[in-house]
């Protein structure tokens, strides 16, 4: 078949971005042609997939969107597919892939011109199937557009299959920690996101600077992502702790990076899965996450910590001075105890196949 993908901005580092790159290949593999359709690409290109460039303006969101789908609605013209498949909302795909919370649970918050395109996408009178990744989401977008049951496609949890198979953990966890001059006895605490904010690095800090001077000298905190960084920067000199605390941008080395870690910290505002949170899992390290967060029920499932929201004042502050506190052994068990789950029945690694398995046997003069 000639399949489409379509995503505004492809980049590394990312768990859309990746969940769009991992299904555009798991197509190709089974020799299906693939074109994507991207905004901007940055990073290596596959040969195995056809790129086509739209330059969006980047005045905004909506913008961005609008140019999109322009560049769809001429490409779809000039060339037929028989299968189309966005990461964005834009009305008239044959699939959709919901990696975001519904915008018309709360309007008032939401940009109009895309929230009228969520609800394009979701009407009752598109047929546009919905790729989705946990309970939550569908009895959202069902609440508020009466989607058809029928058209909401699961998918299971994905994740690069690079986490969770380094060939050394141990060796990796050792050189890693060496690399970034880790005493014996200090705790690292990692939070991974493109959008800081968005995923609480600033609730991290504030969190770390209540703890008595003798815990924070227990604690090292790594943050690795793009928007908000310089706003978490000033945070930390505001607070007094930026000789804690390491800012970097999206790492190659972040299966690694994990291995060396103690928690993933992710006390996130808004998060419809998260992928980091698997990702962390299969790689050995207990999480601590909001209960906002789509794969709670894996951080639970395998022995990590799941604080409500609205997040109370001290509750994270709580979490790290647990962190700071527990004996070598008593950490050593939480990391094997998750470990353990990891090995166990669940299954991190078929969503893309899974989402190209809905392409084949899904839409137009496919039967459901």
């Amino acid at each position: 078949m000639k399949l489409l993908f379509v995503i505004a901005r492809y980049f590394p580092f990312s768990g859309l971005q990746n969940d769009f790159l991992r299904s555009a290949e798991a197509a190709a593999d089974r020799g299906h042609e693939v074109t994507c359709l991207v905004g901007s690409w940055e990073g290596e290109r596959p040969a195995n997939l056809e790129i086509v460039t739209a330059p969006l303006p980047g005045t905004g969101e909506a913008d961005d969107l609008d140019a999109l789908e322009g560049a769809f609605r001429t490409l779809t013209r000039e060339r037929k597919f028989d299968r189309t498949a966005a990461f964005e909302l834009i009305p008239g795909m044959d699939f959709y892939f919901a990696g975001f919370d519904c915008l018309g649970s709360d309007p008032e918050h939401a940009d109009p011109r895309i929230l009228a395109r969520e609800k394009a996408v979701f009407s009752p009178d598109s047929s546009t199937y919905i790729f989705y990744l946990v309970t939550p989401q569908i009895n959202a977008f069902f609440g508020v557009y009466g989607t058809q049951p029928k058209r909401f496609l699961r998918l299971p949890p994905g994740m690069n299959p690079a986490f969770g198979r380094v060939p050394d953990p141990e060796a990796a966890r050792a050189d890693k920690r060496a690399e970034l001059g880790l005493r014996d006895g200090e705790r690292l605490c990692v939070t991974a996101a493109r959008d800081l904010i968005l995923k609480g690095a600033d609730r991290v800090l504030t969190a770390f600077a209540q703890l008595p001077p003798e815990r924070r000298s227990r604690l090292r905190l790594f943050f690795t992502g793009y928007d908000g960084r310089e706003r978490c920067e000033a945070l930390a000199s505001e607070l007094g702790i930026a000789d804690r605390v390491v800012f970097d941008c999206g790492r190659p080395d972040l299966p690694e990076l994990l291995c060396a870690a103690d928690c993933l910290v992710h006390p996130a505002r808004r998060e419809a899965a998260g992928s980091i949170l698997i990702e962390a899992v299969a790689s050995g390290l207990p999480v601590v996450c909001t209960d906002v967060c789509g794969f709670q029920d894996i951080v639970l499932a395998s022995g990590g910590h799941v604080l409500n929201e609205p997040l109370s004042d001290g509750a994270l502050a709580a979490e790290l001075d647990y962190l700071a506190g527990i004996s070598d052994d008593g950490l050593r068990y939480w990391r094997e105890q998750v470990a353990a789950y990891a090995r166990g029945p669940a299954d991190f690694y078929r969503r893309a196949d899974v989402l190209v398995n809905f392409l084949q046997s899904r839409g137009p003069g496919a039967s459901a």
